[in-house]
């Protein structure tokens, strides 16, 4: 419950839009229901939201006429000279002060237990924090029809505004957006492939792509060191191709390699190269990053099999189900699509196919997307050509549309999969040598 003088703030703030509907932008932008403890100025302001939200007329007289609210016990507060964001910046205040408080409730109750290891109170304390984060920014993710609408309602005025071009985050490929309509918040997109078919390529170009249109990018790269991590990003972005750089390097070879470096220097990217992580670790190492890095709009992971199993006597399936739940409860926590990448089981011919997949019944019930990449001529046996082939992305699981088949091209020099609709489109691309 408010005490007085929170309950007066709260009062005056709701009070004052409707003596100034020029302040309703501002209290519908700035607030959330979360911020109000007294049962009044809660009221009215989901009353003025819904109302906003139809586009319909909000004032005192139509509150009175349409609404229970005890508006006379609200207005009383809104005659007082006051400035209205400097309230409104308190009232804020007063919500984190209370969040923090829960939150450092908690903690303290954890450093009473004497049975955790150093790292196990690090990581415990990240979830009691972003717990109560998530507890504040979306109500504790229960949602009336109003509040359902209004997710609704508040995207599609986005999208309307010109604040965003869709609801998914583009990967880069035309096509593939086309038939998903990009990457997910929140979403948990399964990239997997056998060994050396391209999965950690496919899964860096999209990166790569995230990158050049300014998005943050988190890569934890359980196999692979950092040297062949940049190496790669610098053949993508320069076109100079990966094999060069087991020499010294041509002087127009090193223009264009110099070049990529400047336009790469400042982008959003944190790599992981840490290996022997388990989930709890992978968790801890995102929070860090997305708070350091003020957001995240993709992350990586690579690859499943190579997260530490979870302890205790479970079969194979369970671990791999457990890890899988983590991740995919991880990619809601971020905010964020997360793509884990996986292997495929030994032994199969062809084409990709869902029960392919390790332990499948696990991965294909948490993933939200399941994504194949596949190079024919790859199975056909490695020539190790310079020659770039066709491939193709099979999209067989998309929990939110259509699944299908996106037409690739493999360029083996810089590790790249372009877009096929693109490349019959614009040509081949050509390589610095």
């Amino acid at each position: 419950m408010a005490n007085f003088r929170d309950k007066e703030l709260e009062r005056q703030v709701v009070a004052s839009v409707l003596a100034d509907d020029t302040l309703i932008d501002d209290l519908i932008g700035e607030c959330e229901e979360n911020y109000f403890l007294d049962r009044v100025a809660k009221q009215a302001f989901k009353w003025i939201k819904k109302r906003y939200m139809a586009n319909k007329r909000i004032s005192q007289v139509m509150m009175m006429k349409e609404s229970d609210i005890n508006v006379e016990a609200l207005i009383q507060y809104g005659t007082r000279e006051y400035d209205f964001d400097d309230v409104l910046h308190i009232l804020q205040k007063l919500n984190k002060r209370r969040w923090l408080m829960k939150a450092a409730r908690k903690i303290a109750q954890l450093a009473k237990e004497n049975e955790f290891e150093i790292e196990e109170y690090e990581n415990k304390a990240q979830d009691i924090i972003f717990s109560q984060q998530a507890d504040i920014s979306e109500n504790d993710k229960i949602f009336d029809m109003d509040a359902t609408l209004e997710v609704v309602f508040e995207n599609m005025t986005e999208i309307a505004n010109g604040e965003k071009a869709s609801d998914g985050i583009s990967t880069g490929y035309p096509s593939i957006d086309n038939l998903l309509g990009g990457l997910y918040r929140g979403n948990m997109i399964v990239v997997a492939a056998p060994t050396s078919m391209g999965k950690s390529a496919f899964a860096l170009n999209i990166a790569y792509h995230l990158l050049k249109d300014n998005k943050k990018v988190i890569y934890l790269s359980l196999e692979m060191p950092v040297l062949d991590m940049g190496k790669r990003l610098v053949a993508l972005d320069s076109k100079v191709p990966m094999s060069k750089y087991k020499r010294k390097l041509k002087e127009f070879e090193k223009d264009n390699v110099n070049a990529s470096f400047s336009r790469l220097m400042d982008k959003h990217w944190r790599l992981c190269t840490q290996r022997n992580l388990d989930t709890a670790d992978i968790k801890a190492i995102c929070r860090k990053l997305k708070r350091k890095m003020d957001g995240v709009d993709l992350v990586v992971i690579d690859y499943l099999q190579n997260i530490k199993d979870p302890e205790g006597k479970m079969n194979t399936a369970k671990k791999v189900g457990k890890k899988c739940k983590e991740i995919f409860n991880l990619a809601g926590e971020l905010n964020a699509p997360v793509m884990l990448l996986s292997q495929v089981s030994r032994g199969r011919e062809g084409v990709p196919k869902l029960s392919d997949l390790r332990d499948s019944g696990e991965i294909e019930e948490t993933a939200n997307d399941i994504w194949f990449p596949y190079r024919p001529e790859y199975e056909e046996g490695p020539d190790n050509s310079d020659e770039k082939e066709e491939a193709k992305l099979f999209i067989a699981k998309n929990r939110n549309g259509k699944t299908g088949v996106v037409d690739l091209v493999w360029y083996p020099e810089i590790v790249y999969f372009r877009d096929g609709f693109v490349e019959r489109n614009e040509g081949p691309i050509e390589l610095v040598k």
